[in-house]
Formats: C-alpha cells, structure tokens, sequence
C-alpha cells in the first residue's frame, strides 16, 4: 500500500476471479484498529455502438450507449471528452447519457465508468453539430 494522506492508501489488487473481496487494514504502529471493508471486482464495459453519432453543439442530445455493460452501480457516470455527463440505466446492455455542450464541429469520445473513476472510451466517436436555423416559413 502507498500512504497518500492520513485519510487515504492507495493499494494494488490482485486478479480476482469473484465478485466481492475482503479487504483488512490494519496499522502497525498502534491506536487504531483494525477493519475490514467489502471490495467490489467487475469487468470492464464494452461499448459496441453510440447512437447517434452527432448532436447539438448547445448539448442535450440523449446518447444510447449498447453493449456488455455490466450492472449499475451508485458512482456509475458517462463523460463526453472530460466532461461529465447525466445517465440513466435501462440494462445492463444500454443506458443513455445526455450530451453536455461544445464546440461546433468538434468531435469527442464517449465513455462510460461503473465506478467514476475508471472510464472506458467507446471506439465510436460523437461530433457536435450546429443547430439548424429556420430562416423563413412559407
């Protein structure tokens, strides 16, 4: 384990091939006991389509992720380049992420992370686009 601060370690974990793990910390050096906490294992998701591809450079285009997704959990989140995204969970092969805004003609990459942290980029990219003006009505 790495110390990172009094309140924080930063530990490797080993191949697991469960769902839940124990993990014990304990310190040496006395005046604090020992415990014990629940650790959660997942794979990885895997994205295999965006839809669709493009959407409102002014944001708020809903985004239909699909693919082996894995299960929803409470610090699950979607990103659009590095910006943060709302998400909603329909299985655990789809869920839609409202596109925040940016810049017209830009592209960036969706990702998604069960645990907001980790993110996983789809291989498909999402372009923004200007909003089309009506100019006259006949």
């Amino acid at each position: 384990a790495e110390w990172l601060s009094s309140s924080a370690l930063l530990c490797n974990t080993p191949e697991w091939s469960g769902d839940i793990a124990t993990v014990d910390l304990s310190v040496r050096n006395g005046g604090h006991p020992s415990t014990s906490v629940a650790f959660q294992f997942y794979d990885d998701p895997v994205i295999s389509s965006v839809n669709p591809s493009l959407g409102s450079s002014a944001g708020g285009t809903v985004v239909t992720l699909l693919g082996n997704l894995g299960v929803p959990l409470p610090k699950s989140s979607c990103r659009f380049g590095d910006q943060r995204a709302t998400i909603t969970w329909t299985s655990e092969s789809e869920v839609s992420c409202t596109s925040p805004g940016g810049e017209a003609g830009s592209t960036v990459v969706p990702s998604l992370s069960l645990n907001g942290v980790d993110y996983v980029a789809s291989p498909y990219p999402f372009r923004y686009i200007e909003d089309p003006e009506v100019q006259s009505i006949w």
